[in-house]
């Protein structure tokens, strides 16, 4: 009764929020109006550590105040890692692509919590998990392997630890984005090569980005764009 009332509060703070109008001051600028309201001190302590209330409380503020996709999984994904691999949502988590899918991720985790003969689990799916897993270990460990031979080389010839680091390193601008897409595919190649052969060619180009994500050895950071500066710009030093 406890977890469906929290969850039911959970519900409750989108049209909370969603219910907050907006006056004009006395200076005539716009300030948000909110009703006061009242909580118990016990329902917020069990709020406080119920993870689905949290994620379900994260999503309702996202509806009022947009955000990625992405920065959206990883916070949920944070929130509640213990529930998804417990039952084996976690890959059904990352692949969501929007919040709607999100939102549905939770309800079904609560499902399961209410009653639990509901769930079963999969053997398989496991031992799957546990081998992709074991695959993703070992792409991460590339990129890092992949500095090290070449700062052992820079050194064997005298060179800078980052020099061989630095070839390839130049983020590519949106503008050249622009233009790779628009060329034959062993031209488009050739071209990146040249300048670009630390990043992810996939990342950039393709429609659906690189599908190894952080698996991948290759650097992913957003092209770079006039309008503004990115720290992530700064590249291999």
């Amino acid at each position: 009764q406890e977890i469906t009332s929290q969850a039911k509060a959970a519900g409750q703070l989108a049209a909370v929020l969603d219910s907050q109008q907006s006056t004009p001051s006395s200076n005539g600028s716009i300030e948000a109006k909110e009703g006061p309201e009242t909580i118990m001190l016990r329902q917020l302590r069990a709020n406080g550590t119920n993870k689905l209330f949290l994620a379900n409380e994260y999503l309702a503020l996202v509806r009022r105040y947009p955000m990625k996709i992405r920065s959206v999984i990883f916070h949920i994904r944070r929130m509640c890692k213990e529930l998804l691999e417990k039952y084996q949502l976690m890959e059904e988590c990352v692949s969501c692509m929007s919040i709607q899918e999100l939102e549905a991720l939770l309800d079904r985790m609560q499902k399961y919590i209410e009653n639990p003969d509901t769930f079963t689990f999969d053997q398989q799916k496991a031992k799957r998990e546990k081998e992709a897993m074991s695959r993703k270990r070992e792409e991460e460990g590339k990129r890092k392997r992949f500095e090290q031979r070449m700062m052992r080389k820079a050194k064997r010839e005298g060179l800078p630890p980052e020099y061989y680091l630095k070839i390839g390193s130049e983020v590519p601008s949106v503008e050249m984005i622009v233009k790779l897409k628009s060329m034959p595919k062993e031209e488009r190649l050739a071209a990146w090569k040249a300048s670009h052969s630390q990043h992810c060619m996939n990342y950039h180009l393709e429609k659906e980005g690189c599908r190894r994500d952080r698996a991948c050895a290759f650097l992913h950071v957003e092209a770079r764009d006039k309008r503004r500066f990115d720290e992530r710009d700064e590249v291999a030093g």
